[in-house]
């Protein structure tokens, strides 16, 4: 994986952490059950969206170090 998709995806984690910090404080300001757990379901999901993320990442790196690694001269 090149430096821009890493940059690029560095960045999506970056706002997944955010939107879930966003939500988890939200939700203990709110004083409506429905809502406070409308808000921790959103942080829940923003960071389900990390795992992904990540998960991701490491797939791509373990594939690209395989396919390097298969097409390397033997010696």
């Amino acid at each position: 994986m090149g430096n821009e998709e890493l940059a690029i995806l560095k960045y999506a984690l970056a706002r997944e952490r955010e939107g879930a910090k966003f939500y988890r404080e939200r939700a203990r300001e709110i004083h409506v059950p429905e809502v406070r757990e409308l808000f921790a379901e959103l942080a829940e999901m923003e960071m389900d969206h990390v795992s992904f993320i990540v998960k991701k990442q490491v797939w791509f790196d373990d594939a690209e170090e395989s396919f390097r690694a298969s097409n390397e001269e033997p010696k």
